[in-house]
C-alpha cells in the first residue's frame, strides 16, 4: 500500500512537470508565432506565390505611397518588408531604415556597411528577409548583417567568401545565401556561424547570378548562372537531384560578356515556374521532374501568377498574358500604346512588373502612371500621378496597396 501511494505520488509529480513542459511549448510556439505574424509580406511571399485575393477594383484611395529616397538621399534596391505597421527597406547605400506606417517617420536606421563599398557597381542588388524579430540583410557584396527588428541594432554580422547580391532565404532557422557565382552558405540564424558551405565555380563567370533558393520539402531549388535547376539537401548541401536537358531546356551557354541572371523562379504548390536563358519561359513539375510546358517569352523581367493567369513585360515593354496551365500565349498589349498623346511626349520611362489583384492586371511606370487591364488585356483605364519614381512593382496586401518611390 505504502509503495502504491509513492508510485501514485511520483506519476502525478510526472504529470505536473508534463503539463507545465507542454504549456511551456504552447507559449513559445505562440509566441513565435505572434512575432512570425508581424510580417504581411516580404519577397518570400512572392517566391511561392502567395497572393492576397480581392475582388473589387484598385483606386486611388486605395494606395499607400513611402518616399523612402529621403533617408539617405538614395534610391531602394530590393522589395522592402511589410509588416503590420511598419516598413523596412533598405537604399542604394546600404542604409537600412524602419518606418511606421502611419506616420511614415523613420524608426531607426541601421548603416553598418560605412565605407566598404561604393554601392555602384553594374549588377548591384542585395535583399530583406525577416523571421521573427530578426532582419536579415545582404548588400551586393561579401557580407551579412542580422539586425533586431524592434531597435535596428546589429546583432551579428559575418564576412563571406564570396558576394552575395541575392535575397537571404531563412528556413528552418538556417540562413541561405546564394552567392554570384552558384555557390551557397547555410549560416545558423541565431548567431551567422557556417553550417555548411557549398562552392561555386572557380573560373570567371560570364553571369552574375542575383536568384535566391527556394525551399521545398528537404531541398533548395535553384537556378545556376547556365539556367539549369537543381535541388541541394537543406541539411547538407549535397545535390539532391538537376534537371538539365539540353534538348528540352535549350540552355545558352556562349555567353560573350558578364550578364546578371535575374530569371527568378516562383514555386506555386509543386509547380516550378522559370526562364531559360535564350528566352523560353518553362513550367517544371517537381514532384515528377517533368517539363509540362514551354513557352518563346523575350524577357528577364519579374513575372506574376494568379487565377492560371501568368503575367509578365517582354524586352519591348509589351504586357503578355500567359495561360499558366498550358502555356499558351493568350493576348499581347504594347504598354506605350495605351498613353495619352500627352503622356507619350514625356520623357522615357520605366515600367515595373505587372501585379494581378482580382480580376484585374495592374502596371505603374516610374512617371506615376497606374494602367489596369481585364484578364484579357483589354485596357480599363488609365491613373495617374501613383508614386512617382517607383521602380519596384506595387506590393499588394489585403489592408492596403503599397508603392515605394
Amino acid at each position: 500500500m505504502h509503495s502504491y501511494k509513492i508510485l501514485t505520488r511520483k506519476l502525478a509529480i510526472c504529470l505536473v512537470s508534463v503539463l507545465f513542459l507542454t504549456s511551456c511549448v504552447k507559449k513559445q510556439i505562440k509566441k513565435d508565432s505572434q512575432l512570425n505574424s508581424d510580417v504581411v509580406w516580404q519577397y518570400s511571399n512572392y517566391l511561392n506565390g502567395e497572393n492576397f485575393p480581392n475582388e473589387k477594383e484598385l483606386n486611388k484611395s486605395d494606395f499607400f505611397v513611402l518616399k523612402t529616397v529621403g533617408s539617405s538621399g538614395f534610391p531602394m534596391i530590393s522589395y522592402p518588408i511589410v509588416g503590420s505597421d511598419y516598413i523596412i527597406s533598405m537604399d542604394r547605400k546600404g542604409v537600412v531604415t524602419r518606418f511606421n506606417s502611419a506616420s511614415k517617420k523613420a524608426e531607426w536606421k541601421s548603416d553598418v556597411i560605412g565605407k566598404r563599398s561604393s554601392f555602384f557597381g553594374d549588377y548591384l542588388n542585395g535583399g530583406l528577409s525577416q523571421n521573427g524579430t530578426k532582419i536579415y540583410a545582404t548588400y551586393g557584396i561579401n557580407f551579412v548583417n542580422c539586425i533586431d527588428a524592434k531597435t535596428g541594432k546589429s546583432l551579428w554580422s559575418k564576412n563571406l567568401q564570396e558576394m552575395v547580391r541575392a535575397y537571404p532565404i531563412v528556413h528552418d532557422k538556417i540562413v541561405f545565401l546564394k552567392t554570384i557565382n552558384d555557390g551557397m552558405y547555410a549560416l545558423n540564424s541565431d548567431n551567422g556561424e557556417v553550417i555548411w558551405y557549398k562552392a561555386g565555380l572557380t573560373e570567371d563567370v560570364s553571369v552574375i547570378n542575383v536568384t535566391s533558393p527556394i525551399p521545398y520539402e528537404n531541398v533548395l531549388i535553384t537556378q545556376d548562372s547556365s539556367g539549369r535547376i537543381s535541388a541541394i539537401n537543406i541539411r547538407t548541401g549535397f545535390e539532391a537531384w538537376i534537371i538539365d536537358n539540353s534538348n528540352a531546356l535549350m540552355f545558352d551557354m556562349n555567353l560573350d560578356s558578364k550578364e546578371a541572371l535575374i530569371y527568378q523562379p516562383v514555386r506555386i504548390n509543386d509547380s516550378l515556374y522559370f526562364y531559360s536563358s535564350n528566352g523560353y519561359f518553362y513550367k517544371l513539375n517537381l514532384s515528377t521532374r517533368a517539363i509540362v510546358w514551354k513557352s518563346k517569352v523575350a524577357s528577364n523581367r519579374q513575372f506574376y501568377i494568379s487565377n492560371e493567369l501568368l503575367t509578365v513585360l517582354d524586352e519591348e515593354n509589351n504586357l503578355v498574358g500567359i495561360n499558366a496551365s498550358n502555356g499558351l500565349q493568350l493576348w499581347r498589349v504594347k504598354l506605350f500604346d495605351c498613353l495619352s498623346n500627352k503622356d507619350k511626349k514625356a520623357s522615357a520611362r520605366y515600367w515595373n512588373a505587372p501585379i494581378i489583384v482580382g480580376h484585374n492586371v495592374y502596371v505603374l511606370s516610374s512617371k506615376g502612371e497606374f494602367l489596369a487591364f481585364d484578364l484579357n488585356g483589354k485596357l480599363i483605364k488609365v491613373t495617374h500621378e501613383i508614386g512617382q519614381n517607383a521602380y519596384i512593382p506595387p506590393i499588394y496586401t489585403k489592408a492596403k496597396t503599397f508603392v515605394i518611390s
